[in-house]
């Protein structure tokens, strides 16, 4: 799934400088946000990446991975209310997969509210499948998670060639 080109938009990695406008998007998306402290933590976790999307300075939204050798978790995907409608959960997508693609990964997994219907149409979109359930996972309200995972499939190449 390949997204048209915004060239108002650029992507970057996280640094300290974004962690208070994460949190301002964290305290506009979620009932039960990531602390600024918490985000801050992430800046200096070795096994934590997070892909941003910006516009002139505004933090739009990110993507937030953990990272194993061959398997990754996305802990949290998060769009500006007002940045929404604009594809940017789906380019950040495509960046964390293109990179997974070319990191060896195997598969990746996520969580997410089963009340959450937007999130869960991104996820199938690109390839994301339904593999179990958490009852009761969420609170503020109490919901259950539906767990998802996408396998990777790398290309192959014959090094003779």
């Amino acid at each position: 799934m390949t997204q048209k080109s915004d060239p108002a938009l650029t992507f970057c990695p996280l640094e300290r400088r974004h962690v208070p406008q994460m949190a301002e998007i964290e305290r506009a998306c979620f009932s039960d946000p990531w602390s600024e402290q918490s985000l801050a933590d992430e800046v200096d976790n070795p096994l934590a990446d997070y892909y941003l999307c910006e516009e002139n300075g505004l933090l739009l939204g990110y993507i937030g991975t953990r990272k194993l050798p061959d398997q990754w978790e996305i802990v949290n995907v998060a769009v500006r209310p007002e940045a929404r409608r604009r594809h940017v959960a789906s380019r950040l997508m495509e960046r964390l997969l293109s990179e997974a693609g070319a990191g060896g990964v195997s598969q990746i997994f996520l969580e997410v509210r089963e009340s959450n219907l937007p999130a869960r149409l991104l996820y199938e979109a690109f390839g994301f499948a339904y593999i179990g359930r958490r009852k009761r996972y969420y609170s503020d309200p109490e919901e259950d998670a539906l767990l998802m995972a996408r396998t990777i499939n790398h290309v192959e190449t014959d090094p003779c060639h």
